[in-house]
């Protein structure tokens, strides 16, 4: 079972895996940043009147999927703060939810790779996705066969309030039951701690060192 039954489900609480309605997924088009300030004025970055602020708006593209919360529960809540409570000039330990879109298979056809694999049920259901995606089942009429796309990693800051709002559990969708939201966490951690190996003749002298090291027996 992928997803747990919604009575099973705590309402005051968010948790890794938690699915939500249609929400923006943001990205830079480019390295040309256009600024809006205060008067309502667009600036290109090298006309920015008295250059950076300590916090700028600038012009994101977005586009709106359902999302998948990819930070860690005791991350999002802080025990330690009552409520989420903040005292004056006081900021998260964790300032930031991360999140990732969850992108139907219907709708992959800029994804090459991952339009081919998708269409493998063999590779959907081992979660054997490149580009670190993660396959997630239909659920009931709620949304359709569709994966959670990690590369594409979103956050936005907690709410200051008393009362944690910045998502409303109450309107979650789905959650991913144990293991699966386990897996889950393991294939973002795989996308972002991922370590290049070195390429060419070395690659293949260091690989064949390591190979012959694990040959050999252990001491003690």
């Amino acid at each position: 079972m992928y997803y747990i039954p919604d009575e099973q489900l705590d309402p005051d609480r968010i948790y890794q895996g938690d699915i939500f309605e249609d929400f923006p997924c943001y990205f830079l088009p480019s390295t040309k940043l256009a600024f809006l300030r205060e008067d309502g004025v667009i600036y290109p970055e090298s006309e920015l009147p008295g250059g950076w602020k300590e916090e700028e708006l600038f012009i994101v593209r977005a586009r709106k999927y359902k999302i998948i919360i990819v930070s860690q529960t005791c991350d999002i809540h802080e025990e330690a703060k009552r409520n989420l409570y903040l005292e004056d000039n006081e900021h998260y330990t964790y300032q930031l939810i991360h999140y990732a879109p969850v992108i139907p298979l219907t709708e992959l056809q800029n994804y090459r790779q991952l339009r081919e694999a998708v269409r493998d049920p063999n590779k959907l259901l081992n979660q054997n996705l490149p580009a670190g995606a993660f396959f997630l089942p239909a659920h009931q009429v709620r949304f359709p066969d569709s994966i959670a796309y990690p590369h594409w990693l979103c956050a936005i800051a907690k709410s200051k309030a008393n009362r944690f709002k910045t998502f409303d559990p109450k309107k979650r969708i789905a959650s991913l039951a144990s293991p699966f939201r386990e897996s889950f966490a393991s294939k973002v951690a795989q996308v972002i701690g991922r370590v290049a190996l070195p390429t060419g003749t070395f690659s293949e002298t260091f690989i064949a060192n390591i190979a012959e090291a694990a040959r050999e027996p252990r001491q003690g």
